[in-house]
């Protein structure tokens, strides 16, 4: 966030020295009257305003968000334009400073409402999804694939997951994202595997590790298998994702399963005491998007229960899992991780054994199609 307040100052500054330069040219050289020029000049360093806004500090546009930046930057202007008389009508010996403090004020504020209610991603487009997740791929790639985030997968995810019943199924990984986490098990195993990702990127990773397998870049709710379903679908950390539209996914991987076939999912809980600062952290940080959020298992559960029937419900996941798993988010460098890593997934079993599951990070849900 800090960068983003930083460039939202260089883009403030950027606009300021273009009004500067562009009124000299045209007022001063130029000789136009102002009145003709400024409304032009006006709507000019808005847009430009917003493009730099949009491509180098938040990462967001559309004809939507334009709209409420000019909303913004009016209502903005005008509520300046009243504080300034007030200042000027009230504060006669500390005029400036009084300027000074309102105006740093009201940068924030502005700040504030150009990231949570302007540029805010619209959480249906499969568009911003695949933007996101082609920006972060190779980031995220990286450091999933290290050998102790794979021994971690294997032994406190995979683990847990598959089984003997894997074995010459046809399976689907949805949202699998480049492969590092649960493709790689499932790639090992002797079944007919399809694996789905909205991302460019993300395809392209899993087709260079896994050659020949069946990958199709495509979001979830799009995807077509010409009436064929699977036995098997798994989802492992992607359904926290599509908030508010979980039961629609749900609804499409029914539709995607035979009768009596089994759904593994793989997600963050909001029971845990580490939603908290995990909320906190998906508003901030920039590579996740706004719709971000852990999951509710028992409204999960009972949302879809005309459709699914539990047949497991298991939670995971400590400090290992933070520190191990999510390493890469919390911009933890390689040589420490690996300092930490051995001990903490040897500890990782025993915490799931005897801490309740306020104090743990995930669960691991299985669902048998009705």
């Amino acid at each position: 966030m800090f960068k983003q307040m930083l460039s939202a100052l260089n883009v403030n500054l950027i606009n300021f020295v273009l009004r500067i330069l562009f009124t000299f040219i045209l007022g001063d050289v130029f000789k136009i009257d102002y009145e003709v020029y400024y409304p032009l000049l006006l709507t000019f360093l808005i847009y430009i305003g917003y493009l730099l806004h949009a491509k180098y500090t938040f990462k967001s546009s559309s004809k939507t968000i334009l709209l409420k930046y000019v909303i913004h930057l009016i209502f903005f202007n005008i509520l300046d334009y009243f504080f300034f008389v007030y200042i000027n009508q009230n504060f006669e010996i500390l005029e400036a400073f009084a300027t000074f403090i309102v105006s740093c004020t009201f940068w924030i504020f502005k700040f504030l409402n150009l990231k949570f209610l302007v540029f805010t991603k619209d959480i249906n487009s499969d568009e911003n999804s695949r933007n996101l997740y082609n920006r972060i791929a190779n980031n995220y790639d990286s450091f999933h694939n290290d050998k102790f985030s794979q021994k971690y997968y294997k032994e406190i995810i995979s683990n847990n997951i598959i089984t003997d019943d894997f074995d010459k199924k046809k399976i689907l990984e949805a949202m699998c994202g480049g492969g590092n986490q649960f493709t790689k098990s499932l790639y090992e195993l002797e079944t007919d595997l399809t694996v789905l990702d909205v991302s460019d990127k993300f395809i392209n990773l899993v087709q260079e590790k896994f050659p020949g397998i069946n990958a199709v870049r495509s979001s979830l709710l799009d995807f077509n298998n010409e009436n064929e379903r699977f036995d098997i679908i798994c989802i492992i950390g992607g359904l926290h994702e599509v908030h508010p539209n979980i039961d629609d996914f749900m609804q499409k991987l029914h539709t995607l399963l035979k009768t009596n076939g089994k759904l593994y999912v793989m997600e963050p809980h909001s029971s845990s005491l580490f939603n908290i600062p995990r909320f906190l952290w998906y508003k901030f940080d920039n590579n996740f998007n706004n719709n971000e959020g852990a999951i509710s298992v028992s409204k999960l559960i009972k949302n879809n229960s005309d459709i699914f029937k539990v047949r497991n419900l298991k939670y995971y996941g400590f400090i290992g899992y933070l520190f191990v798993m999510q390493s890469g988010n919390f911009r933890i460098p390689i040589q420490l991780k690996k300092i930490y890593s051995p001990l903490l997934i040897k500890l990782e079993p025993i915490f799931n054994k005897i801490l309740p599951k306020y104090f743990k990070t995930f669960f691991i849900l299985e669902l048998e199609s009705i």
